[in-house]
């Protein structure tokens, strides 16, 4: 491997590795457009039909109301004009049956001319003949000059004398409306009475008629009755109808008036009339259906004297009525459909232009989870969208960022197994090892005639390493390749345990892999076997030999796509666990005469006992990499024994390895019994306190204050304790390297721009989380950044940190505490400090990653401390063109002298930071 690997991906030229396929883009089954564009559809349409609807049914009930008010009106109308017609009538009637002239007229006329002389013994003259001819006459002389239609002479019984509608006869018709009218009946029948009006029914006609009597002498006898008479005819309710615009009807049971515009209505379909001639009561406005026709009727009682003999029946036609709200009406509901049609249409174009950025952030996510961060989405919006589209684009920045320090830290781990290997291999002795051995066979594999060579061998490579990665990542070691298949060792008692996990977790990257086909076989067996080197002609190998190897080797070959087959001994060694998930089957081998019982496993479809036994995720079981430098000259005089493998320390810790040595003291692996967790064991020797006790002080705050802070990308502090004279603290323990590794085996010991900016940012997060606590770090340097498989930054080593606000602690004034090349100029000053001493620690780290130098390279420690506080930096842009004027300007800033002039804290700074990442993205 050169050390041109270790630029990230785009900065390299033409590369062998396969070309992954797209993943295929996943379409909504309901895409948003189509609700949003279904919602705002049914709400205009609900609204428009409501506002039509509401209309429509306002404007009907509006106008039934019109109608019915004027049908009311027109009824109310006729009452007044036939009160007045009827009091017209009255008043001549009276008048002349109290005049003295007629009323003697008519006297005469009705006794006739008597005989002159009549002789003794004669007989009796015959009765008088009635004047016909000269009452006719008179009557018509007077019906003339009162305009009315009729007059009628009555005698005094209420027969009729004499008619203007009828001609003179030679004697009296003696027709009797006494009998027939009501009117006539109540004037005969009381002398109080002096006239009565009303309805009279003559024949098949109607007439409003007033009935006076004629009085002779001074005691006004009656000797007769005049009735003064109107037609209520055609004539008559047209002119009603011309004063209230309403078709009239005059009912009786003999006779039938209408106006010309009055329907041809028949009884049967006058529906309430009969109820009016019965009762004598109006009747309310009502809509009758005839034939395809609505109207609106009202009916009046015609009475005489208090009993109907005819109605008076006004109609209106609703359908011609409604006419003007009929063409309202189709014309809302025209206007209303084309209202919908352009509200459709708009809200359309709404919906597709509000789920646009959503459905381009979606494809953007999809794209980003199948591993493509050089997707950007637009934020120049100031909405909502705005806001999510510049959260995606620092997520992606984000994800960006973790996946070049993960590609970073596999080229380093590849590097140094490289060397392991190399170095441990080159001469290995021969031994003899238990444990479990692994075989993992590569299936689905082209076939050798078809395509590339090289990309065959380049994919074969790449899920070699991938595989290597999850072994180690298990506490197992990859001894030997055989073409596609792979031998791992496990060791302990739970070897088989991490074996399967591995196992599994190779299976799963393999699936995910989408431009590959390749699944594993998985043989598993344990045992004792033999390992050591062998030279032919100068070149060394390593033989792994015995049964354990053979025949995880043999269940490997046997083994179905996707399973693992466990030598039964194994598996029942192993527990329960293994058994519960697993199924019994038998292998047949040639040279063994009984089949061979195998428990068979699917990579995929673990049990949960067996997931809660081997874990969900292999994050907890990685290694730390601390700065493993060897005790020196600056050493204390007491260091501390080391605990060998295998050692219990404080009745809790199970001792796996040692990470590191230092002055401090030292850096176990080891496995928390009561939690069965990894921690990483930091001690210090019993004997510091006599020694120095500001170390010691300065361990305890260490802890007190690194407690404080939780957050991902500072490293997690869990316990404080004193064991056997060792006072030590428990941490996360995490597999990685350190940020000053990566430099000194990056070309140039310089970092790409972009992934500078991504270190920058994650230790800015943690620091921000140290300064919200308020809390200095202090000691930012290369060595206290650790970078781990995941592409995670973690700050470490708050030994020196002290609280911002604490009036009194452990640096007194005028010491000198940090590491010189990163101090600021009021640290190195033994000044009060802020957090913006931080800030210019991590202008000096960001410096040196984008320049591959420290900001003050003088001979002495003396001259670095002092060009701190006098010299200024040469900026990094001149060192390096391609770092960008925006970039510069921000390492500048963090390495301004005065504290006033950097960032206010590592929230300013990440704000920056943030700011740079979105934006450069933006532009690219």
């Amino acid at each position: 491997m050169t050390p041109q690997s270790l630029e990230p991906r785009s900065s390299l030229g033409v590369t062998t590795e396969p070309k992954l396929k797209r993943p295929a883009v996943e379409q909504a089954r309901f895409p948003l457009v189509w609700k949003l564009f279904g919602v705002t559809a049914l709400l205009i349409v609900i609204v428009v039909a409501i506002a039509v609807g509401v209309t429509i049914q306002r404007a009907n009930s509006i106008a039934l109301g019109t109608v019915n008010t004027s049908i009311s009106g027109a009824a109310r109308l006729f009452r007044e004009f036939e009160h007045q017609r009827l009091g017209r009538l009255s008043l001549p009637a009276k008048l002349l049956g109290n005049d003295p002239n007629f009323v003697a007229y008519i006297q005469r006329a009705l006794a006739g001319e008597p005989p002159a002389v009549m002789a003794a013994g004669a007989a009796p003259a015959p009765e008088p003949v009635v004047d016909l001819a000269s009452i006719s006459d008179q009557l018509e002389q007077r019906r003339q000059s009162f305009e009315s239609d009729l007059l009628i002479l009555l005698d005094d019984q209420g027969r009729v004398v004499a008619r203007t509608d009828q001609p003179a006869l030679t004697a009296p018709s003696h027709e009797d409306l006494y009998e027939e009218s009501p009117l006539v009946k109540k004037v005969v029948d009381d002398a109080s009475v002096e006239s009565t009006a009303g309805v009279l029914p003559l024949g098949s006609r109607l007439y409003d008629a007033a009935v006076a009597p004629i009085g002779a002498g001074a005691n006004n006898v009656r000797v007769g009755y005049l009735v003064n008479a109107y037609a209520i005819d055609d004539a008559f309710a047209n002119r009603i109808s011309e004063g209230t615009n309403a078709g009239v009807i005059f009912v009786s049971k003999t006779s039938l008036a209408r106006s010309t515009n009055a329907p041809s209505f028949t009884m049967q379909q006058m529906t309430g009339v009969d109820r009016v001639l019965k009762t004598g009561k109006p009747v309310a406005p009502s809509t009758l259906q005839i034939e395809r026709n609505r109207y609106v009727m009202t009916g009046e009682p015609l009475t005489a004297s208090g009993s109907a003999v005819g109605a008076a029946v006004f109609v209106r036609s609703l359908d011609s009525e409604l006419a003007p709200f009929k063409e309202i009406e189709n014309a809302l509901l025209l206007a209303g459909g084309a209202a919908l049609l352009l509200a459709f249409v708009l809200s359309w174009l709404i919906a597709k232009r509000m789920t646009r950025p959503i459905e381009q952030l979606a494809g953007i996510a999809q794209a980003v989870t199948a591993g493509d961060y050089s997707v950007q989405p637009a934020m120049d919006r100031a909405d909502e969208i705005g806001i999510l589209s510049r959260s995606f684009a620092k997520m992606i920045s984000a994800l960006r960022d973790k996946a070049d320090l993960e590609e970073l830290y596999q080229e380093m781990a590849a590097r140094s197994q490289e060397r392991e290997a190399i170095s441990a291999r080159a001469n290995e002795p021969p031994k003899l090892e238990e444990g479990t051995v692994v075989v993992t066979d590569l299936r689905g594999l082209p076939p050798v005639g078809d395509g590339d060579p090289a990309l065959l061998v380049a994919a074969v490579g790449r899920v070699m390493k991938l595989q290597q990665a999850e072994v180690a990542r298990q506490d197992g070691e990859v001894r030997e390749i055989e073409g596609h298949r792979l031998v791992s060792i496990f060791r302990g008692e739970r070897g088989v345990l991490h074996a399967i996990r591995a196992a599994r977790a190779i299976n799963e990257e393999l699936a995910t892999l989408n431009d590959m086909s390749m699944s594993i076989s998985v043989g598993v067996a344990t045992g004792q076997f033999v390992t050591g080197s062998v030279q032919i002609d100068g070149e060394g190998g390593l033989a792994l030999l015995g049964n354990a190897p053979m025949l995880a080797g043999v269940l490997a070959w046997h083994a179905p796509n996707g399973h693992a087959y466990i030598s039964y001994e194994t598996a029942q060694a192993a527990g329960g666990e293994i058994l519960s998930g697993s199924t019994r089957e038998q292998v047949q081998l040639k040279w063994l005469p009984q089949p061979l019982p195998v428990a068979s496993m699917p990579l995929l479809g673990l049990t949960t006992g067996v997931m809660r036994s081997i874990g969900a995720t292999t994050s907890s079981i990685p290694t730390l990499r601390m700065d493993g430098t060897e005790a020196g000259p600056s050493a204390p005089a007491f260091m501390v024994a080391e605990m060998a493998p295998g050692a219990m320390f404080a009745n809790r810790y199970h001792i796996d390895q040692v990470l590191g040595r230092g002055g401090m003291g030292i850096v176990y692996k080891a496995t928390d019994t009561h939690l069965d967790e990894t921690v990483a064991i930091k001690t210090l020797p019993g004997d510091v306190m006599a020694r120095s006790p500001e170390e010691l002080e300065r361990f305890k705050r260490e802890i007190r204050l690194a407690r404080k802070i939780t957050h991902r990308n500072v490293l997690r502090t869990y316990d404080y304790g004193e064991a056997d004279g060792v006072y030590f603290i428990s941490m996360e323990c995490v597999r990685g390297y350190t940020l000053a590794e990566l430099m000194e085996e990056a070309p140039g010991h310089r970092l790409a721009p972009r992934v500078t900016l991504g270190i920058a940012r994650q230790i800015c997060r943690g620091l921000q989380a140290a300064h919200e606590q308020g809390i200095i770090h202090r000691d930012i340097k290369p060595q206290n950044v650790l970078i781990d498989h995941k592409g995670e930054v973690k700050l470490m080593d708050f030994g020196i940190a002290r609280m911002a606000e604490a009036k009194e602690g452990m640096t007194q004034a005028g010491l000198i505490v940090g590491t010189p090349h990163y101090m600021s100029p009021e640290q190195v000053q033994g000044k009060q400090l802020d957090p913006r001493s931080d800030v210019y620690s991590m202008g000096v780290l960001m410096y040196e990653m984008l320049v591959g130098q420290k900001p003050f390279a003088a001979p002495s420690l003396t001259a670095v401390l002092t060009a701190h506080i006098t010299e200024i930096p040469k900026p990094p842009v001149e060192v390096r063109p391609e770092i960008g004027r925006e970039i510069n300007s921000i390492v500048v800033r963090c390495l301004a002298k005065a504290p006033k002039d950097r960032y206010a804290d590592a929230a300013a700074l990440l704000h920056d930071l943030d700011q740079l990442q979105v934006g450069a993205a933006a532009a690219a």
